[in-house]
C-alpha cells in the first residue's frame, strides 16, 4: 500500500513518513525496515520531481534532484540516463558523458537492454558534440551489433552518416545495403528516423523521392490541423494552376489577389532558415542584389536565428522587405506572408525547415518554388515549381 500510495501521490508522503516515525516507536524492532521504506520513498519522491522539473524547464533543479537520488542509492541505471540528458542540455558535456556510461554499465550489468541502448545512443550524440566522431562511430557500431531494436534504425543512419565526417568507411558497402533496407521498411510502415541530412547523403534517387514524400505528407498533417477555415488565406482552389499542370494539395488556397500585380512589380518571396552563414547564405546576396527593382519587389523571411554574420546583413541590404520569423508558428507564417501578397514565393531551406514546409502547405502565395536548399524534388503536393540547372541535376 506503502508503495502503491508512494508512487501516485506525492502529496501523502510526509503523512506516511509520519506513520512510518509512529509505528518505529510502537514496534522498535521495526526501525530497520522503517529506514529502508524512508530511504525507498525518498528516492522514489527526488527521481519523480527530478523528472518533472526537467520536463517543465528547471534543468538546475532537476540534476539537483536526480543528484539526491543516486547518492541514496547509486545503482540506478534510468535515473544516471536522465541525469546524463539533464546534463547535456546544460551544455555540460563531460558530466554527460560520465552519467551516460554509469547508464551503460549499470544496464548492462542488470540485463536492460532496452536502458543500455538508449544510454549508448545518447552517449554516442553527446560525443558527436564534443566533436569526437570515432568514439561516437564505436558507440553506434555496438548498438548495431546487437538485436534490432527501436532505436537501431536510427543509430545505423547516425553511423553511416558520421563515416564522411571522420572519413572512416568501414563497411561502407554493407552500411549502405543496410541503409536502404531498413528505410524501406520504415516507409513501409509509414515512419522513419533519418533525417533529412542523412537521407541527401545516403538515398539514391527512388528512396530520396519517396521519403521526401513521407516528410511531405507529415508536413501537409500538420498544416491541417493548425489551419482553420476562418484563415484569411483559406479560399477554393480556381482553374488556374489546374490548367497550367501545377500539382496542388487537395484542400490548399490561394488568394486571387495574388494573380494581380497592382504597382507594376512581381512580389516575390524568399523564405529560409539559412539567410546567415551556411553555405546557402553565401550565395545569396549577389542573388537579391541582381533583382531589377523595376519589375520585381523582393521580400525576405527568415525562419531562423539570428546569427549577426556579414551574409546576413548583406542579405537584409539586398532586399527591400526583410521579415525575422524565427519561433514564429507555421500558421503565423503563413499570415504573414499572405499578407504581403506575394506572388511567388521561393522556399530555399527545403526539409530542413519544418516551420517553412508546414507554412508552405497552407499556400499562402500562388506559385511556390523549391530553390538551392533542397538538391532533389521536395516531394511536395503544395510546392509546384522545382528549379534547377540542366547541367547539374539530370531529369
Amino acid at each position: 500500500n506503502f508503495c502503491l500510495m508512494q508512487r501516485t501521490k506525492l502529496h501523502t508522503l510526509r503523512p506516511i513518513l509520519f506513520y512510518m516515525f509512529l509505528c518505529s516507536c510502537l514496534f522498535p524492532g521495526s526501525n530497520m525496515v522503517i529506514v529502508a521504506q524512508y530511504d525507498e520513498a525518498i528516492i522514489a519522491n527526488a527521481n519523480m520531481k527530478g523528472f518533472e522539473l526537467c520536463r517543465i524547464g528547471r534543468t538546475a533543479e532537476c540534476v539537483e534532484q536526480y543528484s539526491i537520488s543516486l547518492k541514496l542509492y547509486s545503482n540506478q541505471s534510468t535515473v544516471y540516463f536522465h541525469l546524463g540528458s539533464a546534463l547535456r542540455s546544460l551544455n555540460q558535456l563531460h558530466e554527460s558523458v560520465s552519467a551516460y556510461e554509469s547508464s551503460v554499465q549499470l544496464a548492462e550489468t542488470s540485463g536492460d537492454s532496452k536502458v543500455m541502448i538508449n544510454a549508448r545512443f545518447q552517449l554516442g550524440m553527446t560525443k558527436i558534440d564534443q566533436g569526437q566522431w570515432d568514439a561516437a562511430i564505436v558507440e553506434f557500431d555496438r548498438i548495431l551489433a546487437m538485436d534490432r531494436n527501436v532505436i537501431l534504425p536510427e543509430a545505423l543512419y547516425r553511423l553511416t552518416y558520421l563515416q564522411h565526417f571522420a572519413c572512416n568507411f568501414t563497411r561502407r558497402e554493407k552500411l549502405l545495403r543496410d541503409v536502404k533496407e531498413t528505410v524501406s521498411w520504415e516507409l513501409s510502415a509509414g515512419t522513419s528516423k533519418m533525417t533529412p541530412s542523412q537521407a541527401l547523403m545516403l538515398l539514391d534517387s527512388p528512396h530520396l523521392y519517396d521519403l521526401s514524400r513521407m516528410y511531405s505528407d507529415g508536413h501537409l498533417l500538420a498544416a491541417r490541423q493548425l489551419e482553420g477555415h476562418t484563415r484569411p488565406w483559406f479560399w477554393n482552389l480556381g482553374d488556374f494552376l489546374y490548367l497550367t499542370g501545377f500539382s496542388v494539395s487537395s484542400y490548399g488556397a490561394y488568394s486571387p489577389q495574388h494573380l494581380s500585380v497592382t504597382d507594376g512589380r512581381l512580389r516575390i518571396g524568399y523564405i529560409s532558415k539559412d539567410f546567415g552563414f551556411s553555405s546557402v547564405g553565401q550565395l545569396l546576396p549577389r542573388l537579391f542584389s541582381g533583382h531589377d527593382r523595376r519589375r520585381f519587389k523582393v521580400s525576405a523571411y527568415s525562419v531562423g536565428d539570428k546569427d549577426g554574420s556579414w551574409y546576413e546583413k548583406e542579405v537584409e541590404e539586398a532586399v527591400q522587405h526583410w521579415v525575422h520569423l524565427a519561433g514564429v508558428a507555421p500558421q503565423d507564417i503563413a499570415a504573414r506572408i499572405n499578407t504581403d501578397a506575394v506572388n511567388i514565393l521561393i522556399d530555399l531551406s527545403g526539409h530542413f525547415s519544418v516551420s517553412a514546409q508546414v507554412a508552405l502547405a497552407m499556400q499562402p502565395a500562388a506559385v511556390a518554388v523549391s530553390y538551392l536548399g533542397w538538391l532533389s524534388t521536395t516531394g511536395a503536393p503544395y510546392i509546384q515549381v522545382l528549379s534547377v540547372s540542366l547541367y547539374g541535376m539530370q531529369l
